[in-house]
């Protein structure tokens, strides 16, 4: 574990979800009832930083999709959730399914019975026709009914 004089720590998500969408991803720490991104002291976090400063101009849907997902991990550590059955661990250390994986990456999935409904990102919906739900296996099950391939909403997904 890196010392509190090693590390940056930020308390703003913004800040904290354009260094990890810039490849910079935080040390989540707990302080009381509130988890602290902290980043190594290096030039390379200053300078996205002021980056950031100067109003970057990144793609907003996948600036969102990284803001969810550090949220999703910031509430897991606030937490302490244990790992369950049919999670597993991810590279940052938190524990997430398939299932809300996806969800995270998605605007507002609608849930409908044992599935959850949205707008497919792959093209302009102009009512949900994309369907998740999950698998007798835990993963996650996507599709669109508008015929989008697979691929392409993958993309948009950054699968």
């Amino acid at each position: 574990m890196h010392t509190t004089s090693e590390t940056l720590p930020l308390y703003d998500i913004h800040q904290a979800a354009f260094l990890e969408f810039k490849g910079t991803p935080p040390i989540l720490t707990k302080q009381g009832s509130r988890v602290v991104s902290r980043y190594r002291r290096q030039k390379q976090t200053y300078a996205l930083l002021r980056g950031y400063q100067d109003n970057p101009s990144i793609p907003l849907l996948d600036y969102v999709a990284v803001l969810r997902r550090l949220r999703a991990r910031m509430l897991e550590a606030r937490d302490g959730n244990e790992k369950r059955e049919g999670e597993r661990e991810m590279d940052t250390g938190t524990l997430c399914s398939p299932l809300n994986n996806v969800l995270s990456l998605l605007d507002n999935p609608r849930p409908i019975g044992n599935r959850y409904v949205t707008k497919c990102p792959a093209h302009n919906d102009a009512e949900a026709s994309l369907s998740i739900s999950e698998g007798s296996d835990g993963q996650a099950l996507i599709h669109c009914f508008a015929g989008c391939p697979t691929k392409a909403y993958n993309r948009r997904l950054g699968a």
